[in-house]
């Protein structure tokens, strides 16, 4: 099957879909004769295009891919790389793995929509901010040349700075959000359809540790913000609720 028919196919796929979430909202009509019809026309939908209700359920999980990431590394991945990663699973309830577009690392969010969304988008704010303080941080306070024997250092001090940013920014992005058991489960059926050899990553942590760099990321990550707007509103109150 050609490209554009596989296209066509899961286009035609997901209308159904659409159109089954639509009549089965309308089945909790107070109407009860307009909740049995909707209720028989979904059901004759999904038995007319093979489909199941788990179909419905995973068609829920959204799944989008940020290229905008924190490092360049794929398979050893910084700490705070990894823990600020993390955070956005632990803060808004959905899973981020480490993908790849045309041999780019990306960022791949899955989850329910709406949280998905929302994710992403703090995600790419947060990563342009700690992105552009560890470069400032490396002019700034790593400024022992471009000799190779600093390499190594200025890049575990950079980390650890980073590490401290991203344990600082935690109290910014205080909302966490827990995994329903009914939302894991079609989670779990969305990664065995999509992501059937899904590994992991090994995290790289520095040879050294630099406490100094640590305390001064805690305390940027802490004046980090969220308030660029977002259908009119800013991030802070979306998350925060005020």
């Amino acid at each position: 099957m050609s490209d554009s028919a596989d296209k066509n196919s899961a286009a035609i796929r997901e209308r159904r879909l659409e159109r089954v979430k639509k009549l089965l909202n309308l089945s909790k009509s107070g109407n009860p004769n307009e909740a049995a019809l909707a209720m028989n026309m979904a059901v004759r939908i999904l038995q007319e295009s093979g489909l199941t209700m788990e179909d419905v359920g995973i068609s829920e999980i959204k799944s989008i891919k940020l290229k905008k990431v924190l490092s360049a590394g794929f398979n050893r991945v910084p700490n705070y790389e990894t823990r600020f990663l993390r955070l956005m699973e632990k803060a808004f309830g959905i899973k981020v793995i480490l993908s790849k577009d045309y041999g780019v690392k990306t960022y791949e969010f899955y989850g329910p929509g709406d949280r998905v969304d929302m994710g992403v988008y703090v995600c790419e704010v947060l990563v342009r901010q700690l992105s552009a303080a560890r470069r400032r941080y490396l002019k700034e306070d790593c400024n022992f040349g471009n000799w190779s024997v600093f390499r190594n250092l200025k890049r575990d001090m950079a980390d650890s700075y980073c590490s401290g940013w991203v344990s600082g920014v935690t109290d910014l992005v205080n909302t966490f959000v827990d995994i329903t058991p009914e939302e894991q489960k079609l989670i779990e059926r969305f990664e065995t359809i999509n992501y059937p050899n899904m590994g992991s990553s090994k995290s790289r942590t520095g040879a050294s540790w630099n406490a100094q760099g640590y305390n001064k990321g805690i305390s940027d990550g802490r004046n980090a913000t969220l308030n660029r707007p977002v259908n009119g509103s800013g991030a802070r109150e979306l998350l925060l609720g005020y």
